[in-house]
């Protein structure tokens, strides 16, 4: 997932919010949702902010899925997977314990982007496995089966496609995969711009021109859209999203009014 900023950097909740009920699509989209991960700036916001990400997201999901409970559809869950990397090993220790009280199903951790950490097997191994996150950890392993999916960015404009290409690709339907994959390639293609890729960017102008967040702003540091380039996003996403709706079924079409 994207992280929704405001002009100051900071989190805006209920765009963040909005943007986890637009990924999951009704049961169309996402059944796990990474937050805080490298698509959601990690790197580039404060500490704060990543807490307020981890919470937020833990929360939300939660009442999805509480919802999903009282349904009769015959949803499945939907899981919460929270990036807990910070720049330090004290932040990013905090940050797993607030991840575990939060209830999150699983934890992300790059040990290797801490700093001071001089022996990351050690780290893995003495401070979080044989820390707090053992008897969480062993819960989760146990719970029968591995997930199965793919990382993908833009499915955080595209949920509904992206859904629609891993479950065409998981039964080798390759007359659909090729229709699926013009589209998301078609969006890969618009995020290369002048001065190179630009995908996070790319992703928040496409959410804020579906009117799902309120906010296109980039975290210091991350290549933002600006003047033609930004025009030229604008015109290749409207293509994307006509080719959706030419080459795939509309029930795999997303639908900006979920979030």
């Amino acid at each position: 997932m994207v992280t929704v900023l405001d002009d100051a950097g900071g989190l805006i909740e209920s765009d963040q919010r909005a943007l986890l009920r637009h990924v999951v699509q009704d049961g169309f989209g996402a059944d796990i949702i990474f937050s805080a991960g490298t698509t959601g700036e990690w790197d580039r916001v404060d500490n704060t902010t990543r807490q307020a990400i981890i919470s937020v997201c833990a929360d939300e999901i939660c009442q999805i899925n509480h919802a999903r409970e009282r349904s009769a559809g015959g949803l499945g869950l939907v899981q919460s997977w929270a990036g807990v990397t910070a720049p330090s090993k004290g932040e990013t220790l905090a940050n797993l314990d607030l991840a575990i009280d939060c209830g999150v199903d699983a934890a992300v951790i790059a040990p290797l982007s801490i700093a001071g950490v001089a022996d990351p097997v050690r780290f893995m191994a003495r401070d979080v496995l044989l820390g707090s996150a053992i008897e969480h950890w062993n819960r989760f392993l146990m719970r029968g089966g591995q997930p199965v999916g793919v990382v993908a960015g833009p499915a955080n404009a595209l949920p509904r496609e992206w859904a629609r290409a891993w479950q065409v690709c998981r039964v080798g339907d390759e007359e659909r995969m090729r229709e699926v994959q013009r589209v998301v390639g078609a969006f890969r293609d618009a995020t290369f711009l002048a001065d190179g890729r630009c995908t996070i960017a790319c992703l928040k102008r496409a959410l804020h021109r579906d009117a799902v967040i309120s906010s296109y702003r980039v975290a210091k540091g991350t290549p933002a859209l600006e003047g033609t380039d930004l025009e030229r996003f604008d015109q290749a996403y409207d293509e994307v999203k006509r080719l959706a709706k030419e080459l795939i079924d509309p029930l795999w079409v997303t639908k900006p009014e979920v979030g």
